[in-house]
C-alpha cells in the first residue's frame, strides 16, 4: 500500500485507464482504446490499462478507484465503460480542462421517436445528426438533489452538473483522497486480504445511497458524484462539445452542445 495522506506534491501526467469490463468490450471501444493508447504514446504520456470484471459493477468500480488511490504514481484516472465510442481528442479535452472531476456528456441507449419526428417538423433545415443529438436524453443529472433547479457554471464548452455517468470521465487524485478525508468513502480494510483486492487501500466510493431526504434511491453513478459534489463540496464539470457514442442495439451518437440550453436555459 503506497498512498500517503497529505501528499500534495505535483505529479507529472500519468494515466490509469480504468475499465469495469462486465465480461466483454465492444469492438468499437477496442478500436477507440487502440487509437487512444497510440496517441498517448506519441505524446510521451505514461499510462496503464487496468480492468476489473465482477458481476457486481459497484465492486468493480470500487476496486479500480481503490487501486488508483493506492498506486500514487498515477496522477489521473480515466474511467471508461466498455461500450463507449470516443476520440483521443475527447480525452485531451478532459485533460486540458484541468479540473479535478471532468466527464463527457453521452446519451442514454434509447431513441424518443416522437421527439425526433417533432424536431424534424419544427426544424426541417437541420441535419439528421443534430436532430438526433437534440432528441436524446443524456446520462447526467439536470436537476439538483431533491428536484431543485440547478444553475450551472459555464466555461469554454463545459458546464457544472450535480451528477454524471462515468462512461468517459477523468478524475485527479484529489477526488478519492478528499472523499476519504471527508469520511464519505468508508474504509473496508479486510478487503485487502482477499486475493482479488490484495494490498489495496479499499474504500467504498460507489455504493448506492438514498438521496433527497430518503425519497430517492440513487444510481451508483449518482452516488459517486454525490460523494464528491455534496460530500466534499467539489465541482463536476461536463464537456458539452465532444461527440460521444454509446453502443447498444444501435450506436447512439450525440453532441450535447445542441441540447444544453434546452436543459439549462440561460437566466
Amino acid at each position: 500500500m503506497t498512498a500517503e495522506s497529505g501528499d500534495t506534491a505535483p505529479r507529472p501526467l500519468c494515466l490509469m485507464l480504468a475499465m469495469a469490463a462486465r465480461g466483454q468490450v465492444v469492438l468499437d471501444t477496442v478500436r477507440c482504446l487502440v487509437d487512444l493508447t497510440q496517441d498517448l504514446q506519441r505524446h510521451g504520456v505514461p499510462f496503464a490499462l487496468v480492468s476489473y470484471d465482477c458481476a457486481d459493477q459497484t465492486i468493480s468500480r470500487n476496486h479500480l478507484t481503490s487501486r488508483f488511490l493506492t498506486e500514487t504514481r498515477f496522477s489521473h484516472m480515466l474511467m471508461l465503460d466498455s461500450d463507449m465510442i470516443f476520440s483521443p481528442a475527447a480525452v485531451w479535452r478532459l485533460i486540458g480542462f484541468g479540473e479535478d472531476f471532468v466527464a463527457a456528456a453521452y446519451a442514454q441507449k434509447s431513441y424518443d421517436w416522437e421527439r425526433i419526428r417533432s424536431l424534424f417538423r419544427k426544424m426541417p433545415e437541420v441535419g439528421a445528426a443534430e436532430i438526433v443529438s437534440r432528441s436524446l436524453l443524456y446520462n447526467h443529472q439536470v436537476a439538483d438533489w431533491g428536484g431543485q433547479k440547478w444553475v450551472p457554471k459555464r466555461q469554454n464548452g463545459f458546464i457544472t452538473v450535480p451528477a454524471a455517468g462515468p462512461g468517459l470521465a477523468l478524475i485527479t487524485r484529489a477526488v478519492p483522497e478528499r472523499m476519504v478525508a471527508a469520511g464519505v468513502a468508508r474504509s473496508y480494510p479486510g478487503m485487502a486480504c482477499l486475493p482479488g483486492h490484495r494490498d489495496l487501500l479499499w474504500h467504498d466510493f460507489w455504493s448506492h445511497e438514498p438521496a433527497a431526504a430518503g425519497t430517492l434511491f440513487g444510481h451508483t453513478d449518482q452516488a459517486f458524484s454525490h460523494r464528491w459534489v455534496q460530500g466534499c463540496g467539489g465541482e463536476l464539470w461536463l464537456d458539452c462539445e465532444a461527440e460521444i457514442g454509446h453502443v447498444g442495439t444501435h450506436r447512439y451518437f450525440g453532441c450535447y452542445s445542441v441540447r444544453v440550453d434546452d436543459d439549462f436555459p440561460h437566466s
